[in-house]
């Protein structure tokens, strides 16, 4: 069998079956139809020959002469009957092996058309397997292209930041001529959050945020990765700037031709003057950071952002385990896990108000334990039973698969707190 080599072959296959078909199906057409060329309930009511018809009966004919012409015809037939009987009988028996024939002949046909039937609608299923197969083999294929173009883009990025390693390393080797050892390359986070957190998936997950950022000109994302919120922002209208650690990350978003700089968070947001943001947005950062460089983050955020604008933290559920196996101990860059209460304290401690929080990102549910259906038949004994074990079910689901995600929405408070109802 060929290799399928592009995603176009993958077509060529599926439009090769569907041809395959279309001849079995031409045929299963060339079968003669179901309709016979003949009347069986004819052939029934005529097959049998009968030589002893009466003559002039029930009346018989006005007249001498037609009366005697009758009588003459009946003594006549009587007298004949040794004669014609046995060819009556032999036409009877050929009548009967026609009509013995043309039944059997009948059946047949009718086997024949249920056969073609039959065949139709295996070949129809067979089609609807094979489209079904041959689709989602082709959706794996693209993805599995675009897997592989990905990690093309992923080792270039790898490459040149070991190229890069390499010239620093040789820059700074000693006087002696010994060439310096180098240094083992960090953990590739950017490969890490392509791996686990795709631009797709981010784009989908984040549009629930443009709301709080409408009319916004300034518009900082801390901790913004490969950019994807930052974009979506600006192809909102939304003014919006990122900066982030990971330098792979921060080269590709301005290969995407986006305002995103390298930096450290506390660092920058000191550089920036008071009450001159509109916005901060950081997704996926507080479990990175210390108690105290949270609340420091959040203290400089309060200072920097303008009255009444929105401060939005995403972040993973401490809440549901779920999430803390899958997700939370997935990086090895993360400090501890905060819990929505305590995210929403430190908010209200370093002076923002009207925190609310949002938890988004419910386990999938084929992944939730499911409940035991209630049966009509069942005693009211049995039901209360199950639906006591399904409750207790439902609060398991809370804890084990609720929630992956949760945001913390906070405001800053306007600077004359009296004016406000």
């Amino acid at each position: 069998m060929t290799a399928i080599g592009k995603t176009d072959s993958v077509a060529e296959v599926l439009q090769h079956l569907k041809e395959e078909i279309r001849k079995q199906r031409s045929l299963v057409g060339s079968i003669p139809g179901s309709t016979a060329p003949f009347n069986l309930e004819q052939v029934h009511a005529t097959s049998r020959v009968n030589p002893h018809l009466p003559i002039a009966w029930p009346r018989w004919p006005a007249g001498i002469v037609p009366k005697l012409v009758a009588l003459a015809q009946k003594v006549t037939r009587r007298l004949l009957r040794w004669y014609i009987n046995p060819i009556v009988e032999q036409q009877n028996a050929f009548n009967a092996a026609v009509t013995r024939a043309l039944e059997a002949l009948t059946a047949q046909l009718q086997q024949t058309v249920q056969w073609q039937t039959e065949t139709e609608s295996r070949l129809t299923q067979l089609q609807a397997t094979w489209e079904d197969r041959l689709a989602q083999f082709q959706a794996t294929w693209e993805a599995h292209l675009a897997e592989q173009g990905q990690a093309a883009e992923i080792t270039s990025l790898r490459l040149q930041r070991l190229e890069r390693a390499r010239q620093e390393a040789r820059a700074t080797v000693p006087a002696s001529g010994m060439e310096a050892p180098l240094e083992v390359p960090p953990i590739d986070y950017f490969h890490l959050g392509l791996k686990h957190r795709g631009p797709s998936y981010l784009q989908e997950q984040q549009k629930i945020y443009l709301n709080y950022f409408r009319g916004c000109q300034n518009v900082l994302d801390i901790g913004c990765g490969r950019g994807e919120f930052v974009g979506l922002l600006r192809e909102n209208g939304i003014g919006a700037r990122g900066i982030d650690l990971d330098a792979d990350a921060v080269a590709h978003a301005k290969e995407e031709g986006l305002p995103v700089e390298q930096a450290e968070a506390l660092a920058y947001l000191t550089g920036l003057p008071d009450q001159s943001l509109d916005g901060v947005f950081m997704a996926q950062v507080v479990e990175h950071l210390t108690p105290p460089d949270l609340l420091h983050l959040l203290n400089l955020c309060c200072r920097k952002m303008k009255p009444g604008v929105y401060l939005v933290v995403e972040t993973i559920n401490p809440t549901c385990l779920w999430a803390l196996a899958n997700w939370y101990l997935v990086d090895p860059s993360h400090v501890r896990p905060v819990h929505p209460e305590t995210l929403r304290f430190l908010l209200e401690g370093a002076g923002f108000w009207k925190v609310q929080l949002r938890f988004l990102t419910l386990v999938p549910p084929q992944d939730r334990l499911q409940p035991f259906p209630l049966d009509a038949g069942l005693s009211e004994a049995e039901q209360e039973r199950l639906q006591r074990l399904n409750r207790n079910i439902e609060r398991v689901n809370t804890v084990l698969f609720g929630y992956q995600d949760y945001a913390a929405i906070a405001q800053c408070p306007p600077e004359d707190l009296t004016d406000v109802s």
